[in-house]
Parts: C-alpha cells; sequence; structure tokens
C-alpha cells in the first residue's frame, strides 16, 4: 500500500491558509530539500482550489524554475466535486466520496502520494486514518486569523520521527502514524 504524506505550512500557532502570502523565510537549504522531495517519485494530490491556484503559479512558468518543471511532470490527483479543471501535465480527477477514492488510490500500486495544502481534504483524509505522515514546515511567525491546521483530533495518532531547524528561522517536523500493535 502507498503512503500518504500532508505536506502542509503552518505558523507558530497553526495557521495554514495562504502562505504565499507570509513573509519568506526560506533558505536555500530548506527550498533544496523542498525540491529534491518533490522532485522523487512521489505523485501529487490536490483538493480542487489548491490544485487551481498551483496551476496558476507553475504550470506555465517562464522562465521556467526546478519546482515549475517537477510540478508540471508529476502525476497529479486532484479531488473535487467540478467536472471541469485547467488542462495540466499528468492530471486525474478523483470525483465522487473523497475518502474512498483517495483509499483506492493508496490501496493502488505506484509511488507514495503527497497531499499539498488543500486543507478541507485533509481534515477529511485525518479524520478517515488515510494520511500516514505529517510533514510540517513550521514559519517563524504568529496569525491572528485565517484557517488552521486540522490536528486537534488527531495528533495523538502521530509521533514525531524527525525534526530540523533552518537558519531562516523555520523548522521542518515530521509526524508518523502509530501502528496499531
Amino acid at each position: 500500500m502507498r503512503r500518504l504524506i500532508a505536506n502542509e505550512e503552518v505558523t507558530l500557532n497553526g495557521m495554514a491558509g495562504d502562505p504565499h502570502l507570509w513573509p519568506n523565510h526560506q533558505t536555500p537549504d530548506y527550498v533544496a530539500e523542498q525540491s529534491a522531495t518533490l522532485a522523487g517519485e512521489a505523485e501529487l494530490l490536490f483538493g480542487r482550489v489548491t490544485y487551481e491556484l498551483m496551476h496558476a503559479a507553475w504550470a506555465n512558468q517562464s522562465p521556467p524554475t526546478l519546482i515549475g518543471e517537477v510540478m508540471t511532470r508529476a502525476r497529479k490527483y486532484v479531488v473535487s466535486g467540478t467536472q471541469t479543471l485547467p488542462a495540466w501535465n499528468n492530471t486525474a480527477l478523483l470525483s465522487g466520496d473523497p475518502r474512498r477514492r483517495v483509499h483506492d488510490l493508496k490501496a493502488s500500486t505506484g509511488p507514495d502520494l503527497v497531499l499539498l495544502g488543500s486543507l478541507t481534504l485533509l481534515r477529511g483524509l485525518l479524520d478517515a486514518g488515510l494520511v500516514d505522515e505529517l510533514h510540517l514546515s513550521v514559519h517563524p511567525l504568529l496569525r491572528g486569523e485565517g484557517p488552521a491546521l486540522p490536528l486537534s483530533r488527531t495528533l495523538d495518532a502521530f509521533t514525531l520521527t524527525s525534526h530540523r531547524a533552518y537558519e531562516g528561522g523555520m523548522a521542518r517536523v515530521v509526524l508518523t502514524r502509530r501502528t496499531s500493535a
């Protein structure tokens, strides 16, 4: 079975919406690690809103960047109730019950799946126990408003497996789902 890895940007107080609007604390070593993660064999999973934001940001960059090339080349799955999406290489629409569709996708043969953003989808997948790892990029700032990362009911199911601090003040935290004994 494939693993589902949720890769999320979050503030110190757990806010997760619109990280592209936050001050940039990303250092070259952080960007290199993120690029390497995305450049691997994993396939990408999005909710519709995040997919549309990513498409607008990365699909037609000029000149193309490494991340833009990786995002365009990667296999992408979009969970959505709509039947129309902006066209982007290697994209498949997953309609119907999101939990069932992601469960079936995890059970299929292939590389790991990486969920980027997509907080509404993440909430449902966490509640269903479908997320195997949480990769949290913690930004050194506090936000008083916006959507929060939906972890309050599910964190007990995870254990800290690695962490790293970066010079710019960011930290990377990896939490892995505990296995049942």
